[in-house]
C-alpha cells in the first residue's frame, strides 16, 4: 500500500486548498489518495510536504491488492513507507480478519502491528493479545504480552 518509491501520490478532492507559503495541501470532501494500484479514501486530508507525510481523518479506507484496512484516523508517512492509525480498526487480508484500536503498518516489511485490544481471525480460530505483529507475506503471527489463542479442533493451519 502506497510502498512503491517515487511513484507519485495523486489527491483528489471536491475541494482543494494550496497554501504556497506552508506547502500544505487541504483536501476535503471524498478524498481519494492513490499511488501506484494502493488507494486511501477518507473525508479529509493535510499533506504537509515539509514533513512528507499526509494526515487522514474520517471513515478511511485503505486497499492495495487483497489488504483491506478501515479506521477513523491516519497518518500516512511518505519517506518511510508507514501507516499509523487509530480508531477502530478493521484489517481484511486474504482469509484473516483482524482489529484493534491502534495499528502501525510498515509497508515495505509488509508488517501489521495490532496494539490497543488487538485479535486476529481466521475461520473460526480467534487470536487476542496485547500486541499483536501479523506478517503479511509470511501469513505469520507473532503474539507479545498476555495472548490467548482458540483454535477449533480440525482446524487447518
Amino acid at each position: 500500500m502506497f510502498g512503491q518509491g517515487q511513484t507519485p501520490i495523486v489527491i483528489t478532492a471536491k475541494r482543494l486548498e494550496i497554501d504556497g507559503r506552508t506547502s500544505i495541501v487541504h483536501a476535503k470532501d471524498n478524498v481519494v489518495l492513490t499511488r501506484g494500484d494502493a488507494v486511501i479514501t477518507a473525508r479529509e486530508a493535510f499533506y504537509r510536504d515539509k514533513e512528507k507525510e499526509i494526515s487522514l481523518e474520517g471513515d478511511i479506507v485503505a486497499t492495495e491488492k487483497d489488504l483491506r484496512l478501515t479506521c477513523r484516523k491516519a497518518i500516512f508517512y511518505n519517506v518511510k513507507d508507514i501507516i499509523s492509525a487509530e480508531g477502530d480498526i478493521l484489517v481484511d487480508y486474504q482469509e484473516y480478519r483482524g482489529g484493534s484500536n491502534l495499528a502501525t503498518y510498515d509497508i515495505k516489511k509488509r508488517e501489521i502491528i495490532l496494539t490497543g485490544n488487538p485479535w486476529l481471525t481466521r475461520g473460526e480460530d480467534r487470536l487476542v493479545s496485547d500486541k499483536l505483529v501479523f506478517y503479511l507475506t509470511d501469513r505469520k503471527v507473532s503474539l507479545q504480552g498476555k495472548s490467548k489463542a482458540t483454535l477449533k479442533k480440525g482446524t487447518k493451519n
